[in-house]
């Protein structure tokens, strides 16, 4: 079902200008992006890198790392980087929405740190695969012209877990089953300042991405992150700001945003609340919001956005 999923993705997501209105812009690739003479951000889309056959001790618990797309390279740690135009040109099915879909491809038989062992067998079996098999970064650097695609042998690799950085071809899925905040890489490149909206299904407010991420950053670069939680968990704010502490004494402002209900949002807000106890931490499984639920989200959203922003005398 990738395919759909990634169709859908795009049409949903992926506009530019045209003539005045907007047009579905299905065509852009990576390598378009930032183009000269625009103020768009340098985006990295984060995805998984499924290790589940790996048996290096330092991926266990995780089976998985990271592994980004960008408009310069695509790759990550284990399996070094390659030019993203040169990746695009082997994969001619693997573009902007591609990449989208891949870094939200939740649903799949091997995910990372949530693989459930004993559903991988019939997951793969059932097709229900968002994942994606990708040429290999490392063996495209060494070995272009012996890249093809991913035959029924990778279907059986899947099927049992045996997946690692040495053949071909790699399996990545969504980023969220190895760090769902997307600001470990962030935290690598050791930026400044950095925003982080946490929209995730928390009905218990435990924050679980975010102590992940402060835990594997703590292990990984020797970064601590100091964070006062307590005011959004008793209901008293939608943000909260912290401390980041690099290794060499450098620090850096985290401003993490969380999708919650503090009873000063519309009425509408609060009477979808009020008939829906579980908003704004219902399941991602519903697909199909109807108009009421859809407006509830959105305006939480810009109820919480609006709140972050004050006029500069």
């Amino acid at each position: 079902p990738h395919g759909f999923y990634r169709d859908r993705l795009s049409m949903a997501y992926l506009i530019a200008e045209a003539n005045g209105g907007v047009r579905h812009a299905d065509e852009l690739r990576l390598s378009e992006l930032n183009r000269e003479g625009t103020a768009a951000p340098y985006h990295l889309i984060n995805t998984a890198l499924n290790l589940e056959g790996c048996k290096d001790p330092e991926l266990r618990g995780r089976n998985a790392e990271l592994f980004i797309f960008s408009k310069l390279y695509t790759g990550s740690e284990r399996t070094g980087y390659c030019d993203t135009p040169s990746i695009e040109m082997l994969d001619r099915h693997l573009d902007l929405g591609t990449a989208m879909a891949i870094s939200g491809a939740a649903a799949a038989p091997n995910m990372g740190t949530m693989t459930i062992k004993p559903l991988v067998f019939i997951m793969t079996m059932l097709n229900i695969r968002l994942g994606y098999w990708l040429p290999n970064p490392n063996r495209l650097r060494s070995s272009h012209w012996k890249i093809g695609h991913a035959g029924p042998g990778y279907l059986l690799r899947e099927s049992v877990g045996l997946l690692d950085d040495k053949g071909l071809h790699v399996n990545v899925s969504d980023g969220g089953h190895v760090e769902n905040l997307g600001v470990y890489e962030l935290l690598r490149r050791r930026c400044e300042t950095i925003i982080a909206v946490d929209a995730e299904e928390d009905r218990a407010l435990s924050f679980s991405s975010l102590i992940q991420l402060i835990r594997n950053i703590s292990i990984d670069l020797g970064i601590r992150i100091s964070i006062d939680l307590k005011p959004i968990r008793e209901g008293e704010a939608h943000t909260a700001v912290g401390e980041i502490h690099y290794k060499d004494g450098e620090t850096g402002t985290l401003l993490y945003v969380k999708s919650s209900v503090t009873g000063d949002e519309s009425p509408y807000v609060l009477d979808y609340r009020a008939h829906h106890p579980d908003f704004p931490h219902q399941s991602t499984a519903d697909q199909f919001f109807d108009e009421v639920q859809f407006e509830a989200y959105r305006a939480l959203g810009e109820h919480v956005a609006n709140g972050l922003v004050w006029p500069v005398a």
